[in-house]
This record gives structure tokens, sequence and C-alpha cells, in this order.
């Protein structure tokens, strides 16, 4: 097309030549400018549509949480054990039996000008945080487990986490569902507990 538009051009003068060289190179750039055009107006359509659906994406794969196994790999299970012992003990400490919250913990009587919130966390600290009943815990994962290590996790979840666990329980919350609400176990980490509350401990 460009040498027909010169052969044309040479024929008819050099004024000619450069009258059709202009409209040429004329259409050319408007033809151009449609095409970029175009383009850009696809973008401004599909880009928020793929900002969108690149947002699901990322909060579904969000859905997913790790936990935190810590050094350990049993601070899911330390904190399962916590809220299950906290949850016992709470139950007792409210209930109107003579001396049924005194002598749960198994180190005699507790002292009655204690709170319910002190019974929970003294009783955590004695059933739960004890180096023997932190080696009797499950080990859902099979890890190799050092002691002074799983003994350290249980006093740093204790401190850190005892007194939000004694507040879920003054608000009534669901306490078994605590740990994976802390981000202390994932998604993937079983429930190893049943909080479930027996019959018995309905009767006053």
């Amino acid at each position: 097309r460009c040498i027909s538009v010169c052969i044309c051009a040479c024929c008819n003068g050099p004024l000619s030549a450069l009258h059709d060289l202009f409209l040429y190179f004329m259409m050319w750039t408007l033809g151009n400018l449609q095409h970029c055009l175009f383009v850009v107006s696809l973008m401004m359509v599909l880009g928020p549509l793929v900002v969108v659906v690149g947002k699901k994406q990322k909060g579904k794969r969000g859905g997913h949480r790790g936990g935190d196994e810590g050094k350990s790999g049993q601070r899911c299970t330390i904190c399962q054990a916590m809220a299950l012992e906290a949850l016992k003990t709470w139950r007792l400490a409210k209930t109107a039996k003579s001396g049924s919250p005194y002598y749960y913990i198994g180190t005699g009587p507790l002292e009655h000008s204690k709170s319910a919130e002190e019974h929970v966390l003294d009783a955590v600290q004695k059933k739960v945080c004890a180096r023997g009943s932190l080696s009797n815990l499950p080990n859902p994962k099979g890890y190799t487990l050092h002691m002074p290590t799983v003994q350290y996790e249980c006093d740093d979840l204790l401190e850190s986490h005892g007194q939000n666990v004694v507040d879920a329980l003054t608000l009534g919350e669901e306490l078994s569902a605590y740990c994976w609400e802390a981000e202390i176990c994932g998604t993937d980490d079983q429930r190893l507990f049943d909080f479930v509350q027996e019959d018995d401990d309905d009767e006053l």
C-alpha cells in the first residue's frame, strides 16, 4: 500500500505526493491510536476484576492457620490441657457443693479467701505445668520431647494466656475454641480433649 501511494505521489507531482503521504501517516496514526485506546479501556474494565479475584484467592489461602507449636512442638496440646483444667476448676469453684472446689487440686484444701480466678490459675499451674503432668500429655505428632523446654512452654503459656482464659470463662465464652482463636493451635491440629460437661457436674 505504501509503495502504491508513493508511485501515485510521484506521478501527480511533489505537492500531491506530500499530501498523500501526510494523509497516509494520519490514517496510520489514528489506527494505532484506536488500538491503544481499546487496550487501555480493556485494562480499565478487567483490572479491578483481577484485583478482586486475587484478594479472594488470598483470603482463601489466609483461612489456613499454621498455629504456633513453639520449640517443644507441644504448645497446642498444653494450651488445650490448660483450657480444660481451667474449665473444670471454674465449674467446681462456682458450684454450691460443700468442699468441692477446695479439695479438687489434690494438694489439700484451698484457701477460702481465694477468688475463682485465683483457683483457676493455681489449678493450671499445679495440674498441668507440673513435670509429671506434662510428661503424660498427648503427643499427637510424636515429637521427641525435651522436658525442660516443655516446662518452659507451659509456664510461658500460663503467664501470657492465663488471664485471657480466665476472662473468657468470666464472659461465658466457649473455651474449647480458645487455643485456635489465640492462634496457638492451627487448622491441622486436632482437639485432644472433651470439653463437654459431664452429667455429674450439673448436679448441685
